[in-house]
């Protein structure tokens, strides 16, 4: 997840997102959309570069600002990608949603992308431990992929670590009780039987 010095979800699934700085425009998701009531732009409603209309018909001109800010724009756009790109490569299976982009139109009238995320599975896999602690781990990974970790992201990977512990200690019961099973025997009502040492004999002489 990429934000603002700041994976949401639900009991099996998490996501991970950041913002960066105040946007040029309206922040959209999933489609790249300038504001509408249906929710859809075309071209002719699309706000065009600020440039062009300063400077007629086919004009690009842009202020020192505003070649700062889609500079600043560009730099965001790259690191968001980078970021989602990270959590996918290393999240593996267990990615849920590819990259969600959350979208600004700058001052050339482009969509730079200034937020994103994506979904990863943070269930526990069903009556096996051992299988849980290795997705755990992967989970663990993938939260912590990017160079700039989120603290959405550092929320992500403290869940997983506490699956695993969890998992660990689930599996160390099991062997606990396997161990027993192999020492004694179990009745019908799952009591254990101590085995009982056998008799000494000896022989008696009238």
């Amino acid at each position: 997840m990429y934000e603002p010095a700041a994976v949401s979800g639900n009991d099996s699934e998490a996501s991970t997102r950041r913002t960066t700085s105040a946007p040029e425009g309206p922040a959209q998701e999933d489609q790249p959309q300038a504001a509408g009531e249906s929710g859809t732009t075309s071209a002719a409603q699309r706000p065009g570069p600020r440039g062009a209309l300063k400077g007629g018909p086919g004009s690009l001109e842009l202020t020192p600002e505003e070649k700062a800010r889609v500079e600043e724009l560009r730099a965001a756009d790259a690191a968001v990608r980078a970021h989602e790109m990270a959590h996918i490569m290393a999240g593996g299976q267990y990615i849920i949603r590819r990259a969600n982009f959350s979208f600004v139109i700058g001052p050339d009238g482009k969509l730079y992308a200034v937020g994103g995320e994506v979904q990863i599975d943070t269930s526990p896999v069903p009556d096996d431990p051992e299988a849980t602690i290795q997705k755990a781990q992967a989970v663990r990974r993938a939260a912590l992929a990017p160079s700039n970790p989120s603290p959405a992201d550092l929320r992500v990977a403290a869940e997983a670590t506490r699956m695993e512990f969890e998992a660990r200690m689930e599996l160390a019961r099991q062997r606990a009780e396997e161990t027993q099973m192999q020492a004694g025997e179990y009745n019908q009502e799952g009591g254990m039987i101590t085995p009982q040492p056998a008799p000494v004999l000896a022989n008696l002489f009238a």
